[in-house]
């Protein structure tokens, strides 16, 4: 009988997960575009932006265990030229495995207790402008060129 309970209690235990990372999809919108970026730390994302100067996605994280953390790149979202990412921890270049998956880089890079930033380095970002306005400015530039060059009364 007692070899019944043990066994029952130690099946019910390896349903429990060894690691208590948190995973997810975090929600990020730049330039009114929406991307889901899925991605696994033991402790918490506080934030995830793009800073279009640097080329790079920064993360900030709040209670963190020593793990790995992990995460899944849009390619529309952040690239780099031969997947030549560069990945910063709390400033600092570290080493990182990178894998692609549907096209899409994943990165795994080793964190210690109470990291607060990761910062994703790539080539290209989502461009800050969309081509539309690019479009539009240079429209608007043509047509008061040919305007100021016209005989008309109004442009002289």
């Amino acid at each position: 009988m007692k070899l019944v309970i043990f066994l029952t209690i130690l099946g019910g235990l390896s349903f429990l997960p060894m690691s208590f990372a948190e995973s997810g999809i975090y929600p990020l919108v730049v330039d009114e575009k929406s991307f889901e970026i899925p991605y696994q730390v033991d402790g918490q994302i506080i934030a995830m932006k793009i800073d279009n100067e640097s080329k790079s996605l920064l993360i900030g994280l709040n209670h963190v265990k020593e793990s790995t953390f992990r995460v899944s790149l849009p390619t529309e979202l952040i690239s780099a030229t031969n997947d030549n990412f560069v990945v910063l921890v709390d400033g600092y270049e570290s080493d990182f495995v990178l894998s692609n998956s549907e096209n899409n880089p994943s990165i795994r890079v080793p964190i210690s207790d109470s990291t607060e930033e990761i910062e994703i380095i790539g080539t290209r970002v989502i461009p800050e402008f969309p081509l539309g306005i690019l479009f539009v400015v240079a429209v608007m530039i043509s047509l008061t060129i040919i305007m100021t060059k016209s005989n008309l009364p109004f442009f002289r």
